[in-house]
């Protein structure tokens, strides 16, 4: 599965409407806001947008109690 087809189907999962152009460089994602303007959006690179996209599909980010304890330990 490419990038592309996983923003496409992130964008679906969340409800968004989805967009790419394709530059020789690099690829542009997009979704369209609230609003209906097509803004920037990558959640694989955007912490922000990844969170965001957490936050719409309804997960929760969680620390490890083993995280904790392992630091604790140090």
């Amino acid at each position: 599965m490419t990038d592309r087809e996983l923003l496409e189907l992130a964008a679906k999962a969340a409800g968004y409407e989805y967009e790419c152009t394709s530059y020789p460089e690099n690829d542009q994602h997009q979704i369209r806001d609230h609003r209906g303007y097509l803004v920037a959006w990558n959640p694989l690179t955007d912490t922000i947008d990844a969170l965001e996209l957490a936050k719409k599909v309804g997960l929760t980010p969680a620390i490890r109690l083993a995280i904790i304890q392992a630091a604790a330990n140090k």
